[in-house]
């Protein structure tokens, strides 16, 4: 059972966003016997015990065409397009203490083909600037369990956490750098805190979550607005056994975790909220105040995914998502598909 916590701990990395634009990666934590891949769970790993998982994030965007960028253009609105953003990242978890583990991500961050219009006094014309990659900022969550969750009855965890501005943000094309909002890291000390919840299998085993991101001033001023990220997920075993709850004669509860390979099958429904982007005056640096409009919004994905479980120690698992709900701000892109995949091992 430890080594099945520790592996569904770390697959669960995708739920919640860092920023205020759609084509931003993604960070979560997530736990549960037959639980979640992106939505974080109440469960936490025994004191002294780890995991480390490898994930990929890939976002497949509805891209502005240039006469749809030109257009908005000669109205105005300077709107910029990403055709796909890449984002694989390791995962560590270790158990602290037996209510607390502490998890951590570090991702590397690529966004493709990012295109915008520009006047450099011929007329407005659209500028492909290529990709921007990098090291992105790395991100430290606690989940503390209030009740771990049991067979039949639930858990309850608090989450806290903090994102360290380690990532590369000074990311250039043709001698000039890109807008703080395509760097890969923000340059900004966030805040993360909320709950989550798991109930184990009956028969279908349910988790969800709550997480607020408290945003900050980065680079050149730039806040990239605040999230609210709220996460639903059902899971099922389709293949391998069910763990058995025995009771011993003291009261003491025991729960055997069957060995072999397993497959469980998840759907889960993914909310984020995005704040709008603002900038904060600074006459010295010539920087204004302002405010995206054409940033944030609220979108729910609705993510369908497997995981594969190897001997209680391997997990292997992918999830596609695809938008159900998209009210974003202004003038922006929406996203196609996100699919999230990857692979943990526990120690």
């Amino acid at each position: 059972m430890r080594t099945t916590f520790a592996l569904i701990l770390l697959a669960g990395v995708s739920a919640l966003p860092l920023s205020a634009k759609a084509d931003h990666p993604t960070v979560g934590f997530g736990a549960g016997v037959a639980g979640p891949i992106t939505t974080i769970g109440a469960d936490v790993l025994p004191r002294g015990r780890g995991a480390a998982a490898l994930r990929l994030e890939l976002s497949i965007f509805d891209a502005f065409t240039d006469t749809e960028l030109l257009d908005f253009d000669a109205v105005g609105e300077h709107v910029h397009s990403v055709d796909r953003l890449y984002s694989p990242s390791l995962g560590l978890a270790y158990g602290i203490s037996a209510r607390l583990t502490l998890t951590a991500r570090l991702p590397y961050v690529a966004r493709t083909s990012i295109r915008a219009v520009e006047d450099e006094g011929s007329g407005p014309e659209v500028h492909d600037h290529g990709d921007a990659r990098g090291i992105g900022d790395l991100f430290v969550l606690g989940i503390g369990a209030l009740a771990q969750p049991k067979p039949g009855r639930p858990g309850v965890a608090l989450l806290g956490g903090v994102k360290l501005p380690v990532g590369q943000k000074h990311v250039q094309s043709g001698g000039e750098f890109f807008e703080v909002e395509h760097q890969p890291g923000s340059g900004a000390y966030d805040l993360l805190l909320g709950l989550a919840a798991s109930l184990p299998r009956v028969p279908v085993a349910l988790s969800a979550n709550v997480l607020y991101t408290v945003a900050f001033k980065g680079a050149y001023r730039t806040d990239l607005g605040d999230v609210f990220s709220y996460n639903l997920a059902g899971g099922v075993r389709l293949v391998g056994g069910h763990e058995e709850i025995h009771i011993h004669p003291d009261g003491t509860e025991h729960v055997h975790t069957p060995q072999g390979t397993a497959l469980d099958a998840t759907l889960e429904f993914n909310g984020e909220w995005h704040g709008h982007q603002t900038t904060s005056p600074s006459p010295s640096l010539g920087i204004v105040a302002s405010q995206e409009e054409n940033s944030g919004g609220n979108v729910i994905l609705c993510s369908p995914g497997l995981r594969l479980s190897l001997h209680s120690r391997w997990s292997i698992f992918a999830t596609a998502g695809f938008p159900v709900v998209d009210n974003s701000n202004g003038i922006q892109h929406e996203t196609r598909v996100r699919s999230v995949m990857g692979i943990g091992v526990a120690f």
